[in-house]
């Protein structure tokens, strides 16, 4: 099977746009998604990666996990970065971004 390469900056460019198309209020795209997006791709910049690696992205939920447990981060922001890299590898893996309704368990394909 052929690996998918795809950057990080080309990834996160792609679930913005298909969060944007699916509804989602630019607002909410650019002032709750692209911070902890940011975030991620700083992570890989550092770790010298340029392109999308789901392993590398459950390693920086470990390493946020562990600063939560030293009360470094609060718990919303260790939810935003996994809500985040969720959509991230959700689109790299099936190249579309899911909802989940929580309260009906409906889910709605965004693009």
């Amino acid at each position: 099977m052929e690996e998918k390469k795809v950057t990080v900056n080309e990834l996160i460019s792609k679930v913005n746009q298909a969060l944007k198309e699916g509804g989602y209020s630019i607002r909410t795209v650019y002032e709750t998604y692209n911070p902890v997006f940011g975030v991620i791709a700083t992570y890989y910049r550092k770790k010298g990666r340029i392109y999308y690696d789901p392993d590398v992205t459950e390693e920086f939920i470990q390493l946020q996990t562990e600063r939560k447990e030293r009360n470094e981060i609060s718990d919303k922001y260790l939810r935003m970065i996994r809500c985040a890299t969720h959509r991230l590898n959700e689109y790299f893996l099936t190249g579309e971004v899911r909802i989940i309704n929580v309260v009906h368990g409906t889910r709605y394909v965004l693009n």
